[in-house]
């Protein structure tokens, strides 16, 4: 089952980030396929978001990026969406892997084309004036 492919559309054109970006997907697709590894895949996406965010973000406070403030609020509210994922499978309720899959899967997808892609646009405009 597919739940998030990466595609084209996610490339920035920073490399680091874009990689990073892949291997998120990967974890996310991979997230729907047992329930007894979830944890450890919500923590090892937890981790590389963490990881991932903390770079990007050192990249736009350096280019004075002026959407800053609200990229980084959505930067918290998916680490937050991932911690109240393991509150869910810590709990012991009924699991639905692809649900909470899906879920995670929607919310990065739409963080990559509404804030990465408006902060690429203005990174390329701001490289391409100087």
């Amino acid at each position: 089952m597919t739940i998030l492919d990466y595609e084209t559309t996610f490339h920035g054109g920073i490399r680091k980030l874009d990689a990073e970006h892949r291997k998120q997907v990967e974890l996310i697709q991979r997230l729907g396929e047992r329930e007894s590894t979830m944890i450890e895949l919500l923590g090892n996406l937890y981790a590389s978001y963490t990881k991932h965010f903390a770079y990007e973000e050192a990249i736009m406070r350096a280019r004075c990026y002026d959407g800053y403030e609200e990229h980084q609020a959505d930067h918290q509210r998916l680490l937050d969406e991932i911690t109240m994922a393991m509150f869910y499978y810590r709990s012991r309720a009924p699991h639905d892997n692809a649900k909470v899959a899906r879920k995670l899967a929607e919310s990065f997808r739409d963080h990559l084309l509404i804030y990465d892609q408006y902060f690429h646009r203005q990174t390329d405009t701001v490289t391409q004036a100087v």
